[in-house]
């Protein structure tokens, strides 16, 4: 049962019982646009003919906040609309062909999750931008703005006339944010934080986590400094990278109930020594 939650005027959105991610609709006046696409191609799928049912308007484009697998696996259900990304996040899911999603590694998740991956494939982006783009309505404005912070090319999407905001994993809401990925730099994520703030949005969709609102942005930005402060303390007194993970008392909110959330929070420890380190080291 796909049950859509309206958010305001012209946005709608779905809440995937899985890792609570976000799949979400914006409904323009003859079209609709489509937030992220989520992990599972029958979810997307089920999520599009529900939209297009309950409007009476076609998908025709789809925008990606970042690459992380649980936001474009969804994409095949939206192999006909526009597929809008940053150029950096084609770019990383291009890398990632030769990583993580392998054949073998695709082969694998179709063999252990058959009634969700049986007929899955990657589609890629075919419209890329650099710091800005903007869809145009009538009525309504989308302006997506690359913030980066969370990988590279992370995008967030904003709808001034409505004040709406939605972040994709630029904010995890009420619970410990992933800033593991290999590009992740907790410090230009904290200078997104601040132009979040500056839009001054009313309401905030998050990557995870309950719909929230920009006092969710201040309790990350809180969490980061305790993050930076902690590693700072650590690295001045000499301890090594290698010995990060027999450490138990680094800054950790509520944990998610997935597979591999330990392991989620030790790589993006490591990740905060790298950034940290680089910047004491000038």
């Amino acid at each position: 049962m796909i049950k859509l939650d309206q958010i305001s005027d012209s946005v709608w959105d779905y809440c995937t019982p899985i890792y609570e991610g976000h799949i979400s609709i914006i409904k323009l006046k003859n079209k609709l646009v489509f937030i992220d696409s989520g992990r599972e191609p029958i979810t997307a799928k089920n999520v599009r003919l529900e939209a297009e049912k309950q409007f009476k308007l076609p998908a025709k484009q789809l925008i990606l906040t970042h690459q992380h697998w649980d936001h474009v696996f969804g994409n095949q259900a939206f192999k006909d609309c526009e597929i809008i990304s940053s150029k950096a996040t084609l770019e990383d899911m291009k890398s990632y062909m030769t990583t993580y999603w392998t054949d073998e590694n695709i082969a694998k998740m179709k063999e252990e999750e058959p009634e969700t991956f049986a007929d899955f494939r990657i589609v890629f982006p075919n419209i890329t931008f650099e710091r800005e783009y903007q869809i145009t309505d009538e009525k309504i404005t989308i302006e997506i703005y690359q913030g980066d912070g969370h990988s590279a090319g992370n995008s967030y999407i904003f709808i001034p006339e409505e004040k709406i905001l939605i972040t994709g994993d630029l904010l995890f809401s009420g619970m410990t944010p992933f800033f593991g990925d290999p590009n992740a730099d907790i410090f230009t994520w904290l200078e997104v934080y601040q132009n979040m703030l500056d839009l001054s949005p009313k309401k905030i969709i998050p990557g995870h986590g309950e719909i929230t609102d920009k006092g969710e942005i201040l309790n990350q930005i809180n969490y980061f400094e305790r993050c930076i402060n902690w590693m700072k303390k650590y690295i001045e007194n000499g301890y090594l990278k290698e010995e990060l993970d027999t450490r138990k008392d680094f800054p950790v909110l509520k944990s998610m109930d997935i597979e591999g959330f330990d392991e989620l929070v030790k790589s993006s420890i490591r990740r905060t020594y790298d950034v940290v380190k680089e910047k004491l080291d000038g």
